[in-house]
Parts: C-alpha cells; structure tokens; sequence
C-alpha cells in the first residue's frame, strides 16, 4: 500500500519527525592558537666550514683570517693550502 501526499501537510507530521527533519546546528570549528614563532633561527657552523663558505664566496686567506680572527696559517690549513706563506 503507498500513500500520496500533496500539499504542504507538515502540521501533519509529528514534532520528534520534524526535529530529525531539520538539518543539525554545527558549532564553528574552534580555531587553534598560534605558536608564536621564534625571535629569530639560526644555526653554529664549525670554523672549518665558516672557512670554506667564505672562500666560496670568494674571499682571500687573508680577509677570511682578518674576518674570524685567526691566522692565514689556520685559515690555509683549514683550506687544505700546503706552503701558506708565513
């Protein structure tokens, strides 16, 4: 057996059916906190390194040795130059 229904009959339909008709009442997604980012990152190369991106970057063994604070000796070792001049 089926049963047509015209019209608008939705005083006939129960209230406990009209609730589930209704579509559900989402709260809006909570939004996290923020971290906040750090005042600043930075990372600590070793000397050796600090030598080779210098010299990379095109500097002398002596503006390398006067920027660190070492000798053209130390910085030459560090590169590898054997017979640095003294």
């Amino acid at each position: 057996m089926s049963t047509s229904i015209f019209g608008n009959n939705s005083a006939a339909i129960s209230p406990t059916v009209q609730a589930s008709a209704e579509q559900p009442k989402v709260a809006p997604a909570a939004v996290a906190p923020q971290a906040k980012p750090a005042a600043h990152d930075s990372i600590q190369i070793s000397a050796s390194a600090h030598v080779h991106l210098l010299k990379a970057s095109g500097y002398s063994v002596q503006q390398i040795a006067a920027n660190l604070g070492m000798s053209s000796q130390v910085v030459s070792t560090y590169l590898g130059i054997t017979g640095a001049k003294k």
